[in-house]
C-alpha cells in the first residue's frame, strides 16, 4: 500500500518513514521520523565534539606556551661559587650509570629540596658546549649544586650516586 506523503524537512527520505496503527483502527498513519543517518551534522552534537575538543586543545597548547615564555627566565649569565657540584651530562662513550642515573640522582636530591640548577646554552648547536670551568667543558645540560647547598646530607647522596656510576666535578675556582 503506498501512502502519500508531505514533508518539509528535506532530510526525512521514503525509508526513514514508518508505519505506526492505532490499536482498534483499521487505518494508518505514517510518522514522520529521520533515521540516525539523516540528521543534519549542524543537529547531531556528538559529531561536532571533535571539532570543539580540538579547538579547545589548540587553545590550551597555546595558554601554555604564552604562560611559559613569560614565566622562564631568560639567558642569564651566572658565576658558580667555588665547591659547587656540577653532574657532568656529557660523559662519552654514554651508558646507563652515567647518562640515566644521574636523572636518579637528581630526583632523589629534588626529593630532599635541594636547590638544582641546569644550565643549557640555548645558542649552542648539537652536542655543543653548555659552558666551560678552565680547561673542562661540559656539555649534555649539566646540573649543578651551588656550594652552599651541600649539606652533609646532600653529600651523602653524592657519595652514594657516584658509586652507582655519576660522573660529577667540584668546583675549586669561581
Amino acid at each position: 500500500m503506498n501512502i502519500p506523503t508531505k514533508t518539509s524537512n528535506p532530510t526525512v527520505t521514503q525509508h526513514a518513514l514508518r508505519r505506526v496503527t492505532r490499536p482498534g483502527s483499521p487505518e494508518a498513519a505514517v510518522e514522520a521520523r529521520p533515521a540516525n543517518d539523516t540528521i543534519p551534522q549542524s543537529m547531531n552534537r556528538s559529531m561536532n565534539r571533535p571539532s570543539i575538543l580540538q579547538a579547545l586543545r589548540s587553545l590550551s597548547i597555546a595558554v601554555i606556551l604564552l604562560l611559559a615564555a613569560s614565566i622562564l627566565p631568560a639567558q642569564t649569565t651566572r658565576t658558580i661559587p667555588a665547591g659547587s657540584y656540577i653532574i657532568d651530562m656529557g660523559v662519552s662513550p654514554q651508558t646507563v650509570a652515567n647518562a640515566l642515573k644521574p636523572y636518579g640522582m637528581v630526583y632523589d636530591l629534588l626529593g630532599r629540596k635541594t636547590r638544582i640548577l641546569w644550565s643549557i646554552n640555548q645558542a649552542k648547536g648539537k652536542d655543543g658546549v653548555d659552558f666551560t670551568i678552565g680547561n673542562r667543558s661540559f656539555r649534555g645540560g649539566p646540573f649543578i649544586i651551588e656550594a652552599p647547598y651541600r649539606t652533609a646530607e646532600v653529600e651523602s647522596r653524592i657519595t652514594y650516586w657516584q658509586g652507582l656510576g655519576v660522573v660529577g666535578y667540584t668546583t675549586t675556582s669561581r
